[in-house]
């Protein structure tokens, strides 16, 4: 049995409407409601179907809905997330990849995934195995598995299963006209199938290219807005230097008078002093505000521009991939780029720095011989993965 495809839609951790992805698909192209969108999204599972009605790959992903409708604009890689996705619970037939929000290769599509609890695998399961899709019969016009108590006509699908029926001689010479006409509509839809399949990975072709062509792009910007902020930082650090030299030049003015005037009158140079003194810091105190404020406007004027531009930084870190940092977040990002990376691994930064060690050099701490490299931070054990395995018991004998 080959791998089938299909769409179920959730909600309130259960099953309620269930699709072919084709039909799922077109459901999306012709704007047709669904029968159980709530408030602005939708929650949906995209599942791979193996042999014994067994679920292989489940993405659990989210689509926007404006009035019982999904954005016309929606698009989602399922089948990439599919075959890039982790490990996932047993359905049934081994372990299934999961992509979810916790476990996403796509680093920018986590926000568009959503995070199952057991009972949500139970309602897929039971969707997929037993009789919940035929009892609710108002969910679809279509069950994923068709009855067993079903006519032979019924049983045939489009494809083989017609053909051979079409391909019997009656004996009606109008029944054989009307399988006649019957196969050459088969045959146009056939072909109408197969533009549109054209049509679809000549748009994604292209939808690739173009995200390619506005990543250059806005790297350039990027680039570009760097520039200038390199430029106004050396200009604010010129300006800064010469107030430290304005500034030193009059507390040795100042210097040089109180030594004068205690030359001349030390109780009047005592006074003159202290009200010096009290001068400078003032000076000092205001220099020490412009600078503040001088490194906060420079630093939110160029975040600002970024905004406007609606530009993002995209960083590669091992074990989270490629990140893409919005405006708002870059400050925190620049501060820590570790930290950042850890968080988004969900995982602290001692265990991500240990662990990137590893990853850059998998031997052992003791005798440097090479042990298997642990590829994600979540999955990595210190004390467990970071010795061979003699080693690793002495390891955890001596501790």
């Amino acid at each position: 049995m080959s791998i089938q495809e299909a769409v179920l839609i959730l909600h309130e951790h259960d099953v309620v409407e269930a699709y072919w992805l084709a039909d799922f698909e077109r459901l999306v192209r012709q704007q047709i409601p669904l029968q159980h969108a709530v408030d602005h999204k939708v929650q949906a599972a995209y599942l791979q179907i193996g042999n014994h009605r067994s679920a292989e790959a489940v993405v659990l992903f989210e689509a926007p809905v404006r009035n019982s409708v999904i954005d016309a604009r929606w698009y989602m890689p399922l089948r990439r997330l599919a075959d890039s996705a982790g490990r996932g619970p047993n359905m049934g037939a081994g372990r299934i990849r999961l992509a979810c929000r916790s476990q996403c290769s796509i680093s920018w599509h986590t926000d568009s995934l959503w995070e199952p609890v057991t009972s949500d695998f139970m309602a897929i399961r039971k969707a997929l195995r037993g009789n919940t899709l035929r009892t609710q019969a108002t969910l679809t016009e279509r069950d994923l598995w068709p009855q067993e108590s079903v006519s032979a006509v019924e049983r045939v699908n489009v494809g083989a299963g017609a053909g051979s029926l079409l391909a019997r001689k009656h004996d009606d010479p109008e029944v054989e006209d009307l399988k006649r006409t019957l196969r050459n509509e088969m045959e146009a839809y056939r072909r109408q199938l197969q533009q549109l399949q054209q049509e679809i990975e000549r748009q994604k072709s292209l939808n690739e290219k173009l995200g390619r062509q506005a990543g250059a792009s806005g790297e350039a910007e990027l680039e570009e807005l760097r520039r200038v902020h390199r430029n106004e930082m050396a200009a604010h650090d010129a300006e800064i230097q010469n107030l430290t030299q304005a500034l030193e030049q009059e507390r040795q003015e100042a210097e040089r008078l109180r030594q004068v005037m205690n030359d001349h009158n030390p109780r009047q140079a005592s006074l003159a002093g202290s009200e010096e003194v009290l001068r400078l810091q003032e000076e000092a105190a205001t220099l020490r505000h412009y600078l503040n404020t001088a490194e906060e406007q420079s630093a939110g004027r160029f975040i600002g521009r970024l905004e406007g531009l609606e530009a993002v930084l995209v960083a590669f870190h091992p074990g989270v991939g490629h990140l893409t940092i919005t405006p708002a977040n870059m400050l925190r990002y620049a501060d820590n780029p570790l930290a950042y990376a850890a968080q988004k691994c969900f995982v602290s930064e001692e265990v991500y720095r240990r662990w990137l060690d590893h990853y850059d050099d998998p031997h052992c701490q003791q005798c440097k011989a090479e042990i298997p490299r642990i590829e994600h931070p979540r999955e990595f054990d210190h004390d467990l993965n970071a010795y061979c395995k003699l080693h690793r018991q002495l390891h955890l004998a001596g501790s």
